[in-house]
């Protein structure tokens, strides 16, 4: 049987089916990546990563000594935004979530909280303590 795509509208896409359908052949190379062709700067490492919707920007949720900031790139360039960290978060964080039409950035982390991020002021503007008491 074959797989089927479907729309939001419910009709079948056929460009998803031939997606899909599409498979490597015998003695075809692998389209995998086998290189780096970026590193993320986050000091101690990464522990989470979401692409804007937009494919504008990429949050990185990093560990510098005792800090867990988040850090924004700009994909085309890999530059990292030049108006700094968001920072609050004092344990790692796990999810990252552009929301929005990428305005805000929800973040989770081991602290126990989630915090939504304004992208345009550069502010946290909620956060919620969510540890089992």
């Amino acid at each position: 049987m074959e797989p089927e795509s479907k729309t939001f509208g419910g009709e079948v896409d056929e460009k998803a089916k031939r997606v899909l359908r599409r498979s490597r052949g015998n003695g075809e190379a692998c389209l995998v990546p086998d290189t780096v062709s970026a590193r993320i700067p986050c000091g101690n490492g990464c522990f989470a990563l979401s692409f804007s919707n937009s494919g504008k920007y990429l949050a990185a949720a990093c560990r510098d000594d005792l800090l867990y900031p988040i850090r924004i790139f700009e994909v085309d360039s890999g530059k990292s935004w030049p108006w700094g960290d968001f920072l609050g978060h004092h344990a790692i964080v796990y999810t990252l979530k552009w929301m929005k039409g990428d305005k805000m950035l929800a973040s989770a982390s081991r602290d126990g909280t989630v915090r939504l991020w304004n992208m345009e002021s550069l502010r946290e503007i909620y956060r919620q303590d969510v540890t089992q008491g």
